[in-house]
């Protein structure tokens, strides 16, 4: 993380209050032809509080997620393309979860990435850590999702990664919609891992295209050894980045066409819905 992003983090003073909306209106975070920043968060943080979930979920082998999610981040910061600007933020500077989006917005930001590392609920939990190789366990609870307030600009960038995922054969999750309890999660209408999350804050009420990318399922014993892999990692890393290219490339081409932001939403607010904090 360089000097600038952690200046931006010192000064930020603010706290956004929590909004019970649907997905907020996308605004045109900058200029068309403008460099593009990227601001990519790791998901949960390092300290614990005492608050369920603050270090994310734990592994098989009993590593929290947090780590995982700071791994990835870590090629972010090495990464340089053409017109994009990427800023990371780690899990171990330990933003507090309403300041993120205002840290986004405060750093010239476009778009908003959030990384996680998945698992299953408790019950099979219990199982799939213990599972060898062989079980068909392990074949199906794996892979990687996207999660994703379903307005076009963040759908439109959620369908460039999966794509690009699917292109270099990461497998993705298809166990999410089962009918249990923690799960029942619907996709989003032509894809296979994009799946619609309304609830979750960043999501809901960020003005800018934001996902929540979960690399893969921790745990799962096979899979968590997959993801500790730096060539592994280096591939999920790859595939998100040309997803990114790829929608502000379109992005930009609709732009020229038009003075309002082509990925804007018009859906008016839900003040009833329920904020979940945490993925």
């Amino acid at each position: 993380m360089n000097d600038r992003c952690r200046h931006l983090l010192l000064s930020l003073i603010v706290v956004i209050p929590v909004q019970f909306a649907s997905c907020v209106k996308l605004s045109a975070a900058t200029e068309y032809g403008s460099p593009k920043v990227v601001a990519v968060f790791a998901g949960h943080m390092e300290f614990s509080s005492g608050r369920t979930g603050h270090q994310g979920a734990r592994s098989a082998s009993g590593t929290y997620e947090y780590r995982f999610n700071d791994s990835v981040l870590k090629l972010f910061d090495r990464m340089k393309d053409q017109g994009i600007v990427y800023k990371t933020f780690p899990a171990s500077l330990n933003i507090p979860f309403p300041n993120r989006l205002a840290l986004a917005e405060k750093s010239g930001a476009s778009i908003l990435i959030e990384i996680h590392h998945d698992s299953v609920q408790p019950h099979i939990y219990r199982t799939l850590i213990r599972a060898k190789h062989g079980d068909p366990m392990l074949a199906y609870y794996r892979g990687f999702s996207i999660h994703v307030c379903p307005n076009a600009g963040s759908v439109g960038l959620a369908e460039a990664i999966e794509s690009q995922m699917m292109s270099q054969k990461i497998p993705w999750a298809e166990y999410h919609t089962e009918d249990i309890p923690g799960e029942r999660m619907k996709l989003v209408q032509g894809t296979k891992a994009v799946y619609k999350r309304e609830s979750l804050f960043i999501l809901r009420n960020s003005v800018m295209p934001a996902v929540i990318i979960e690399c893969g399922c921790i745990a799962n014993p096979e899979e968590e050894y997959l993801l500790k892999n730096g060539l592994y990692r280096r591939r999920i890393v790859a595939a998100i980045r040309k997803g990114i290219v790829s929608f502000l490339r379109g992005r930009e081409a609709l732009g020229r066409e038009s003075r309002d932001d082509p990925w804007s939403t018009k859906q008016k607010p839900d003040l009833g819905r329920r904020t979940e904090w945490l993925l």
